[in-house]
Parts: structure tokens; C-alpha cells; sequence
């Protein structure tokens, strides 16, 4: 996938691809693999919404022939990462504390 020109543009215009890891890799897999190994858990879920903007950007070109423009795949990204972090945040605000709450054996009945 990486080898794919209209591929190596979005990842240029959106930063991502001087923090990509070299392969060689054996499948798919192990590059995410490595990928997450060394990005923050920030840049691998920024990592995640590109990717999925890409595929969008490639089936919209196969099925439309519309070619989004890189940059625009790029900030749509951002815009919906940025997304992400607020609903993640907001959720792990609502959760009570796992320490407040401990597991205590059922009584003998």
C-alpha cells in the first residue's frame, strides 16, 4: 500500500510518513504492528483515520472517478481525529474511577 504513489502523497501532506517504519514486512499486519510500536498511541490513532480516509479516497476515485486532492484527505483526517480525542476524552471523563469500586467475594449463602 505504501508503495502506491497516490498513497505516498497523503501520507507526505499529512506528515505521517517520516514516522512510518521500514520494512521489509512480511503482511499488513506486521507493519501496523511495527507502525504502533513506534508512534505515539496519539500519531497510531491519527494513523488509523488516515488509513481510513485513504480507502475512502480510492473507492470514491474507483467508483467516481473523483481523485480527492491529498491535502484534502489530510485535514479531513485531522478533523475527524480531532473528533475522536473529544468523544474519547468525554468518555474516559464519565467513567468512575476503577479504584473507587473493588471486587469483594460473594458472601457464603
Amino acid at each position: 500500500m505504501r508503495e502506491c504513489s497516490k498513497v505516498q502523497e497523503v501520507l507526505i501532506t499529512s506528515g505521517m510518513d517520516s514516522l512510518m517504519p521500514q520494512g521489509p514486512f512480511r503482511d499488513y499486519f506486521e507493519w501496523l504492528e511495527a507502525s504502533h510500536s513506534v508512534m505515539s498511541s496519539e500519531q497510531f490513532a491519527f494513523l488509523i483515520v488516515l488509513l481510513w480516509n485513504i480507502w475512502n479516497r480510492r473507492n470514491r476515485w474507483i467508483h467516481s472517478g473523483q481523485l480527492i486532492p491529498a491535502r484534502l484527505v489530510a485535514e479531513y483526517a485531522q478533523l475527524v481525529h480531532g473528533d475522536y480525542q473529544q468523544v474519547a476524552e468525554n468518555i474516559v471523563d464519565s467513567i468512575p474511577c476503577a479504584r473507587e469500586k473493588k471486587w469483594m467475594k460473594p458472601g457464603d449463602n
